[in-house]
């Protein structure tokens, strides 16, 4: 029990987060969870919650458009964290974060209530070497995604429609996709470097030879049938029915099915999806492909690598949160409140 404005937080094991020993930065993520369980016991449970952090200061927005609000409030730099929820979509023009409470990727056992972003957005900043913009922990399955310019970095995301366009052949853009899931995938126009790194990719189209673009650990083409070009694949399954053209360059991949003859190198070629994925998880593979080893040593696919596919959002989530109905007659509140958070 504490002073009613006060919260307790009760570290969460395994994983969860530790009352000591808190990095700078974890502690400005733990700061921002604190100040969304504030806002839910200041009446605000059944809103949508926009926390924006500038200059050390937080501020609340709420409903369907407070992404909108923070956005306009927000400098470059900025980091807006939102609660589970749908939120109307904004065009980014500013070098921000945007975090959210997850992806709400059913298929792979998350259970997180999703942070959906509706609408149709851009992506637009100026030139920059040293900034990028970065989503994290978003759904966003309505309308399309378009990078237009800016570097970018999405992270455990899942992406109904994505496109990169550049208007200016001049200006570089480097795009990074970390864990995260994208079914339409299209690079049209554009110059710089786009990597996708233990990501499950599909519809992927590329009619660009100006981009470099780089697969790690990436499941490619589920359901979907695509065609490579000017790109690197490594450790990375790709399945039945696509197209690997000779400018690409190969390495130690699984390929099901593919039509890809110009080096067999270090690839393993196989017939069918059951030789290579288990009967149960989302896309684990079988002991058998597990023995097929990736460059760096470890299983290829989506759960190798540095970086194996896991749907929590870095930033800690509230996995329990109980407030006694009033306080006790000298005024103290009991909370008690689990936050959990990726190692």
């Amino acid at each position: 029990q504490f002073p009613a404005p006060f919260l307790f937080i009760k570290p969460h094991a395994p994983g969860g987060l530790r009352a000591t020993n808190l990095s700078y930065h974890m502690a400005r993520k733990l700061l921002t969870i604190i100040t969304l369980a504030a806002a839910l016991c200041a009446g605000a449970q059944t809103s949508q919650i926009a926390t924006l952090l500038h200059d050390g200061q937080l501020t609340n927005f709420y409903s369907g458009s407070a992404l909108i609000q923070a956005y306009e409030a927000a400098v470059d730099g900025d980091i807006i964290t939102l609660s589970s929820g749908m939120f109307n979509g904004t065009h980014i023009e500013k070098y921000i974060t945007i975090r959210g409470a997850g992806m709400g990727l059913a298929e792979a056992g998350d259970t997180t209530l999703p942070t959906r972003i509706s609408g149709d957005f851009n992506i637009e900043c100026p030139e920059s070497d040293t900034r990028h913009v970065t989503l994290e922990g978003i759904q966003h399955l309505t309308n399309t995604l378009t990078i237009v310019a800016a570097n970018v970095i999405i992270e455990k995301c899942q992406i109904e429609n994505l496109q990169y366009f550049s208007r200016s052949k001049d200006k570089r853009n480097d795009i990074t996709f970390i864990q995260s899931r994208i079914k339409d995938f299209q690079f049209r126009q554009g110059i710089g470097t786009v990597t996708a790194m233990n990501c499950i990719l599909n519809g992927i189209y590329n009619s660009d030879n100006y981009l470099t673009i780089n697969y790690f650990n990436c499941l490619i083409g589920a359901g979907s049938y695509m065609s490579f070009s000017n790109c690197t694949l490594s450790n990375c399954i790709v399945t039945e029915h696509q197209s690997i053209y000779h400018s690409c360059s190969v390495n130690n991949c699984i390929l099901i099915n593919c039509s890809y003859s110009y080096s067999n190198g270090s690839n393993k070629f196989v017939e069918s999806a059951e030789a290579v994925f288990a009967e149960e998880g989302y896309y684990r593979l079988t002991d058998e492909a597990k023995t097929f080893l990736g460059t760096d040593g470890k299983e290829v696919g989506i759960y190798g690598g540095t970086l194996p596919f896991d749907t929590t959002p870095t930033n800690p989530q509230i996995t329990k949160f109980n407030v006694s109905p009033k306080t006790t007659a000298d005024g103290k509140l009991s909370v008690d409140i689990e936050v959990h958070g990726v190692e």
